[in-house]
């Protein structure tokens, strides 16, 4: 059985393509032998499970980045996790607790989920999104949670993710419908990317009016509302994500 450091430097290495924000450090190792073999070490940031990325204040935050399962139904031509031959997944509970106990030793202040689709979209987003339940309800984490949407989820879920994250963005893949035909033949362009960017537009408006609503009526000096992007993926050959 895989231990939870294999599915950090695994997963983690699967999602390092997966942009978390507008700008992000670089993920070159400082200081490959200063604690022996870094592939052992999770607070390594390029051996994968922790990135740096930036607050829209400046401030530079460390983020737990993996997927939550590399496991998919889909074969698309531009993906890291396509080709790596150990399927691994993170449990809910497991999950929380990885980032709860790499939280409580400083290592990380935030999360970034990202996920391949296992069974379908809504499955695999329901575990996502349980694993972030147990971190707010739980572990009663109120810090930086970045959700990356899956193409083809239910508008129920992402309207949870957006309640339970300060970021929430899905990736555009491809530029037209054909582009993605070539890349990712088992994705529909419109329903699976276009409508789901529209939901989490109109979702967001919606969450965000009813939060500056409680603000007001609660006479509250903070505002928690949700921040939405959209990454683009540039494909370069060989075919891989950037």
């Amino acid at each position: 059985m895989p231990s939870t450091l294999e599915k950090i430097r695994i997963l983690g290495e699967n999602s390092k393509y997966d942009i978390c924000a507008s700008t992000a450090s670089s993920r070159t190792d400082k200081y490959p032998k200063l604690f022996g073999d870094s592939k052992d070490f999770i607070g390594n940031t390029a051996s994968a499970g922790i990135c740096h990325s930036y607050t829209p204040d400046g401030r530079c935050m460390s983020l737990f980045k993996t997927l939550y399962t590399n496991k998919c139904i889909y074969s698309c031509k531009y993906c890291f996790s396509h080709n790596c031959k150990k399927r691994l997944s993170f449990t809910p509970e497991e999950y929380a607790r990885t980032f709860m106990k790499l939280y409580s030793m400083n290592v990380v202040e935030g999360v970034f989920i990202s996920s391949g689709v296992c069974r379908s979209a809504d499955d695999t987003t329901e575990d996502m999104l349980e694993a972030i339940r147990l971190l707010r309800f739980k572990y009663k984490f109120q810090g930086y949670v970045h959700f990356k949407a899956l193409p083809g989820v239910s508008q129920s879920l992402l309207r949870e993710a957006i309640t339970l994250s300060d970021r929430i963005s899905i990736n555009s893949e491809a530029s037209t419908k054909e582009h993605l035909a070539e890349i990712a033949e088992q994705k529909d362009f419109h329903n699976d990317i276009i409508l789901r960017q529209r939901w989490l537009k109109q979702i967001r408006i919606r969450h965000n009016d009813e939060a500056l609503k409680i603000m007001k009526d609660q006479k509250q000096d903070k505002l928690c509302t949700v921040a939405i992007s959209h990454e683009n993926i540039s494909i370069h050959y060989p075919l891989h994500d950037v």
